[in-house]
């Protein structure tokens, strides 16, 4: 999957529709580079809107707030 990263450093979604578990391993892979796990993430089939989603779960607000600061460090790039 490739994503679109324009000159102010924001990322467009993929424009290709991806399935929940590719999804899944994309978004699960990232966070471990990152050294962070989600223990709830996980795909899901068939929830109540009719469509595949991706669980993210809860985190502690420890792990919330470690889960922002990666996404803006990557942002700065």
């Amino acid at each position: 999957m490739e994503l679109n990263v324009s000159q102010e450093s924001t990322v467009e979604p993929p424009s290709e529709i991806i399935g929940a578990r590719e999804a899944y391993e994309e978004l699960r892979d990232a966070l471990a580079q990152a050294g962070l796990t989600l223990p709830s993430l996980a795909p899901d089939y068939g929830s109540l809107t009719g469509t595949d989603l991706v669980e993210l779960g809860r985190v502690r607000p420890q792990v919330a707030a470690w889960l922002a600061a990666v996404i803006r460090r990557g942002m700065e790039r």
